[in-house]
């Protein structure tokens, strides 16, 4: 589960700048701080204790108050065999805070799920195909999103205040570090190896025992 975040940051000299972005191709809620400048260029991977769950399909924006980066929604894999069975589904609704120079994630708050009927509802904004969430702000850490709601598009805003952020969920729901999503049961190649390796001379010996011109089936209940 790839977590992509891209983000141009307040340089902090005149020849030195930062930008935060996720490794791409990673499953991993890591945070890369790349540093350069006309002398220097080192990159420095930076792990928190208690990061978002590994996500794709969140947004990310900056909040010019208090300096600090928002984490909003996101998906992850499913593991659904149905014949409709949809391939992610949608996390809670949650807002998650990065503090830059103390290399810290913190759960803001956790609104659920979308519900459009009732006041206060955070966005919807995905389908079974994981449509990613869409989202600006402003100077004054105004949060604008698409929600999508019942075939129709509506906006919905947050004034967001980043402190104080809620410490016990923070510490409940945050993963660990270095923390990889993966679909399960026959998505997972690994899946196929489970139990007993099949008896081969047994095998070839049925293959060898069948009636001319006769389809006939070979394979055991308990492995259909």
């Amino acid at each position: 589960m790839a977590s992509r975040i891209g983000m141009r940051l307040t340089p902090s000299s005149s020849d030195s700048a930062s930008c935060l972005k996720a490794v791409p191709g990673s499953s991993k809620p890591e945070v890369i701080l790349a540093r350069s400048s006309s002398s220097t260029n080192s990159t420095a991977v930076l792990r928190s204790k208690r990061p978002p769950a590994p996500r794709a399909g969140h947004a990310c924006v900056r909040l010019p108050k208090s300096g600090k980066l928002l984490l909003l929604g996101g998906y992850q894999f499913a593991a659904d065999t149905g014949y409709w069975g949809p391939l992610y589904r949608q996390l809670p609704m949650q807002g998650w805070t990065y503090d830059i120079a103390a290399n810290q994630w913190q759960l803001l708050k956790d609104w659920g799920k979308c519900d459009a009927k009732l006041p206060g509802s955070p966005p919807s904004f995905m389908s079974t195909k994981g449509q990613p969430l869409l989202a600006a702000s402003s100077d004054e850490d105004v949060v604008i999103t698409l929600s999508y709601e019942g075939g129709t598009t509506a906006v919905r805003a947050c004034r967001v205040e980043p402190s104080p952020p809620d410490a016990s969920a923070t510490a409940k729901l945050g993963a660990k570090p270095g923390a990889v999503e993966w679909r399960t049961g026959p998505y997972d190649v690994d899946w196929y190896l489970e139990g007993a390796a099949p008896d081969e001379a047994v095998f070839q010996a049925r293959l060898k025992a069948l009636p001319a011109n006769t389809w006939t089936v070979v394979t055991n209940k308990e492995s259909r």
